[in-house]
């Protein structure tokens, strides 16, 4: 059943005549090294597809990845269509610019694009804001602090217990773990604190009413949130990672398109610029309001200033909190979604109708340079369909797809260039399912083809069912003879 899902992904693939790439790492409960990959393309009706294809299990080493991993899959389809691309996480096993897995391959495949998945991109910015900015650091803290003490079954019982008395009609909000493979989860954290703080207080107080043990430690994280200086660094942190956390989605939508997050960091962008510290202020006072505290704090004065008297200044603190951020998080948006590959991407512009240089052939030109030979695009033809296309559009006309090929191969390569690598990292969930510590042993062709029916559930319903029992028949001579 697996051998007919692939050859059904390979028709597909043959049929649009390109493909990208999608590969990662990780290692199952046995602790075997085991390499997931998917591939990128568009479908016949022109939609985008990620399809998981394979695991294979790998040595330790960047020659195998490549030898044992990519390149026999890539083989299988080189014959019928192009790889343009490959996509994976950034380290430097895969994007080494001399022994990493891309420029390897680029001694087959001359034209490849090595695409750093943008969802790890933006978890790297994240996590270099959180080292760099203190006071979001100590939101932080006080969260993963908070999920030590309601993971413990009976603090959590307490905790649910609270929220359904204040909140009845809310759904019941959890303190989960931070985890670095899972982008929204630091954004869904401190969503928990901003919605359910009032839950927390009261849950922290009868923690340390109840349990002698970890009164000490309730009542530390009680007086922590129950402070004006906290209460705005969290309100401060819960508008940022806001705005941020829908880009994070996106990144990792199967159909996104490169197009669609350029648009999207647009607006982020515009949003860190527009961040109002009036608004982070009245925020952070309701927030007060509903646990009974005064939004003011006393900051205490440098040594040598003993004779001024302490101010409260809560506006300055997030003056300086929004001077620290914002900055900080532009310039690693521009450094982190910038590198080698931006001149072919930037030519994916004129691709979109918002944009001054849309089907402007000169625009294209770098991505016609890159890809023109290994996928026969005729420049002057190209060029001349742009032209017509862009009368026909601005007169209100459809175009017809057929009657420009290399327009529609320019097209097909926007949609096929990959964004992220979620689709691998939901491969590996599935790994984790069914090579569980009670199937450990199982071989990982055997877990490879599990994974394909499972992930691919919508083409079990097209395939032939007696070619998979002409299959299974002719793997080996039978007892029984069925033909």
């Amino acid at each position: 059943m697996a051998s007919e899902v692939r050859h059904l992904i390979e028709e597909q693939i043959d049929r649009t005549g390109m493909y990208s790439m999608l590969i990662d790492e990780c290692k199952d409960n046995a602790g075997h090294e085991e390499l997931s990959t998917c591939f990128r393309f568009v479908n016949d009706e022109g939609r985008i597809e990620e399809r998981y294809y394979d695991l294979v299990r790998l040595k330790e080493t960047d020659e195998t990845i490549v030898n044992e991993g990519v390149l026999p899959t890539s083989k299988k389809l080189s014959l019928s269509a192009t790889l343009l691309a490959l996509g994976a996480d950034g380290a430097s096993v895969m994007s080494g610019c001399y022994e990493g897995v891309a420029a390897k391959l680029k001694r087959y495949y001359p034209w490849l694009i090595y695409v750093h998945c943008a969802a790890h991109r933006l978890n790297l910015i994240v996590a270099a804001y959180f080292r760099t900015v203190n006071e979001a650091c100590s939101v932080i803290n006080v969260y993963k602090a908070l999920h030590i003490i309601f993971n413990v079954a009976g603090n959590r019982e307490i905790f649910e217990a609270v929220q359904k008395e204040l909140y009845p009609k809310q759904p019941i909000m959890a303190a989960s773990s931070l985890t670095e493979v899972r982008w929204a989860c630091k954004f869904e954290g401190v969503n928990t604190m901003v919605k359910r703080l009032k839950a927390i207080l009261v849950s922290l107080q009868k923690i340390g009413a109840s349990n002698s043990n970890q009164a000490d430690s309730a009542a530390g994280l009680y007086h922590k949130i129950l402070s004006g200086k906290f209460v705005i660094s969290l309100c401060f942190l819960h508008q940022l990672l806001s705005i941020m956390h829908g880009l994070s989605k996106a990144m990792q939508e199967t159909n996104v398109k490169w197009l669609n997050i350029a648009n999207e960091m647009v607006a982020v962008k515009k949003l860190l610029v527009e961040i109002e510290t009036n608004d982070i202020i009245e925020s952070a006072k309701q927030l007060c309001a509903t646990v009974n505290i005064t939004l003011d704090y006393k900051e205490p004065v440098h040594v040598s200033r003993q004779d001024s008297t302490e101010s409260a200044c809560p506006r300055e603190f997030c003056e300086r909190l929004r001077a620290a951020s914002v900055p900080m998080l532009l310039q690693e948006l521009e450094r982190r979604f910038s590198g080698e590959n931006t001149e072919v991407l930037a030519a994916l512009e004129a691709l979109d109708a918002s944009k001054s240089t849309y089907l402007d052939y000169a625009t294209l030109s770098s991505l016609v340079a890159k890809f023109g030979d290994c996928l026969h695009i005729d420049s002057t033809l190209l060029k001349t369909e742009c032209e017509r296309a862009k009368i026909l559009i601005a007169a209100g006309k459809n175009i017809d797809p057929e009657l420009y090929p290399n327009l529609s191969k320019v097209i097909a390569i926007l949609k096929t260039l990959p964004v992220g690598t979620a689709t691998v990292e939901r491969s590996f969930s599935a790994m984790n399912r069914i090579l569980s510590w009670a199937r450990n042993s199982l071989d990982s062709s055997l877990a490879s083809d599990f994974m394909l029916l499972s992930m691919n559930k919508d083409l079990l319903k097209r395939i032939n069912l007696d070619k998979v029992l002409d299959r299974w028949v002719n793997q080996k001579s039978r007892i029984v003879q069925f033909k």
